[in-house]
């Protein structure tokens, strides 16, 4: 705690004399607050939630070196500090260009996933989900059988979402079998409001699930 109110009071300081810091430091508030789940989003954390904090952060750097050349006065320093920079920047600005396909949504980002690591229990299960929301359920009982299959069996969140594909396809006996599975590798799937609670699935998903437990009936809580 300690800690932070320092940071704090050290960035009222900064932000006091520097606009530029202000702005970059606005951009980490701002890029952090509608992903910090204080009105649930049904994601507890993602790499790309830290992407414009990143650049607020890059920005605030930027304010701190340019201050930092302009009490030196060496235009020179300052001169070749910006090459370097760009020179830096250039090929990642390119990069981030040609990966930008892949974050346009979540169908391309798994399939992306999948196709650069066969072998992804993860991927294969998301890109399950991402088929199952665009009402493809055979399609996401492939994937999710592909993620079964990676993980022996042992990934219940797959299991779940096979259950929910076989059932959606009309193999409600598998579906039921699927759901046992998953709940005995994790009780939350026999109570799927509390996977809501833990910000795990959005609640439309949850309430499909919920179909299939009031089906089946609710298992023991232990293998």
């Amino acid at each position: 705690m300690g800690g932070l109110v320092f940071v704090a009071v050290a960035a009222v300081a900064v932000v006091w004399h520097s606009r530029v810091f202000a702005v970059g430091l606005c951009l980490v508030v701002c890029g952090l607050l509608p992903v910090s789940n204080l009105v649930p989003i049904y994601m507890a954390a993602a790499d790309r939630f830290l992407y414009m904090p990143m650049a607020g952060l890059a920005v605030c750097l930027a304010a701190l070196l340019s201050r930092g050349f302009a009490v030196g006065r060496r235009r020179v320093l300052v001169a070749a500090a910006a090459v370097v920079g760009l020179c830096l920047l250039t090929p990642l600005a390119v990069i981030a260009r040609q990966r930008h396909r892949v974050w346009d949504s979540e169908l391309a980002l798994w399939l992306d996933t999948v196709e650069r690591n066969p072998f992804s229990t993860m991927g294969y299960g998301n890109l399950g989900y991402a088929l199952y929301a665009l009402d493809r359920p055979a399609e996401a009982v492939y994937n999710w059988r592909r993620a079964v299959h990676l993980s022996r069996a042992g990934h219940a969140d797959s299991l779940a979402g096979l259950a929910l594909g076989l059932w959606a396809v009309g193999r409600r006996e598998e579906a039921v079998d699927c759901w046992h599975r998953a709940v005995a590798l994790d009780a939350r799937y026999a109570e799927p409001e509390r996977l809501v609670e833990s910000l795990s699935w959005e609640p439309w998903l949850a309430a499909r699930l919920q179909a299939i437990v009031r089906a089946a009936g609710r298992p023991a809580l232990t293998p």
